[in-house]
């Protein structure tokens, strides 16, 4: 459980075994570790959950990683797993998109092929050198630098997206990010916002790699048409198991819930208490029929998860 700014409570769970063992469990000013630790590993237990304590915007998880690898004691081995998982399979999109675009060129091969196939009008993306030789890593603009490699660098400017790359002469070029359709090219900030979030959605559907990915994207449907994000859904599902990509996603367009698309299991509401408080619960919990409208059930009210408003609207004049 999370504040803002700070950690109220966290635990890790170690399930290598027939039976699920608490790895450690915080709550405020208290820590404890439910594995076996020798005394010396028990010390820098201590003494790392004492600096946990000391910084309230600071996990315990994320403390125990910095541990040296020579505290070889299996909870600071799960630690390690945990955080290390953390840091390379786990993409967390928000609703504004993704924070790296056009890190390298990857996205941009990729989107290249999946903007065409959803109805945006988008034939081609691709990178024009720079008209006037305005060259935001010269100082020209006021860029925030977004991505690093070896070749190229990357710069959001506004809503615009720029790249450095070596040409093949050797010498650095500037360019700017365009959007074709049909001939006409449109820069970053003068695409649709359709356009935009298809672009920062593309990487999901990579069918390529044997790494690991979690995505976690927030309000999925934004500036989406319903039928494109069912679409878009749909087609994260048929990359298979193979694909090594799982996906979590929130939204309120109540039309994703289709027993077509998503499993009972698949899908689940979070209902706000009184306190503002919000607790999470899956369909599965109502045991609904294979047959049944979850859409059109949920808009009427049958599962929670929907707003509560006033019976009348407060007249502004009354005393």
């Amino acid at each position: 459980m999370l504040s803002v700014g700070a950690a109220e409570s966290e635990w890790l769970y170690d399930l290598s075994g027939s039976k699920g063992r608490i790895a450690f469990f915080r709550k405020g000013e208290e820590a404890s570790c439910g594995l076996d630790l020798s005394e010396e590993e028990r010390k820098c237990f201590e003494v790392y959950s004492a600096e946990a304590r000391g910084s309230r915007s600071s996990t315990l998880l994320s403390v125990l990683s910095r541990a040296p690898g020579s505290v070889g004691a299996p909870l600071f081995g799960a630690v390690r797993a945990v955080s290390g998982w953390l840091a390379r399979s786990l993409i967390i999109m928000d609703v504004r998109g993704d924070s790296e675009p056009g890190a390298g060129h990857f996205r941009d091969d990729l989107a290249r092929k999946v903007l065409p196939l959803y109805g945006t009008g988008v034939s081609d993306v691709r990178f024009d050198d720079l008209d006037g030789g305005l060259n935001p890593f010269e100082g020209g603009l006021n860029g925030r630098r977004i991505g690093k490699q070896s070749v190229a660098d990357a710069v959001l400017d506004g809503r615009d997206l720029f790249i450095r790359a070596l040409d093949e002469k050797g010498d650095w070029i500037a360019k700017r990010m365009v959007f074709d359709h049909g001939g006409v090219a449109f820069g970053l900030a003068e695409e649709s916002d359709g356009a935009r979030r298809l672009y920062d959605l593309a990487p999901i559907l990579d069918r390529g790699g044997e790494r690991e990915l979690t995505y976690v994207i927030d309000e999925i449907g934004r500036s989406l048409h319903p039928q494109l994000a069912k679409r878009l859904i749909g087609d994260f599902e048929a990359l298979g198991a193979d694909s090594n990509r799982q996906l979590i996603f929130t939204s309120h367009e109540s039309r994703l819930l289709d027993l077509n698309l998503l499993r009972r299991d698949e899908i689940w509401f979070a209902e706000k208490g009184a306190a503002g408080e919000s607790r999470l619960y899956s369909l599965e919990e109502f045991s609904e029929r294979i047959d049944r409208r979850i859409d059109k059930a949920y808009l009427e009210g049958r599962y929670g998860g929907t707003p509560r408003f006033r019976t009348a609207f407060p007249d502004p004049g009354a005393q």
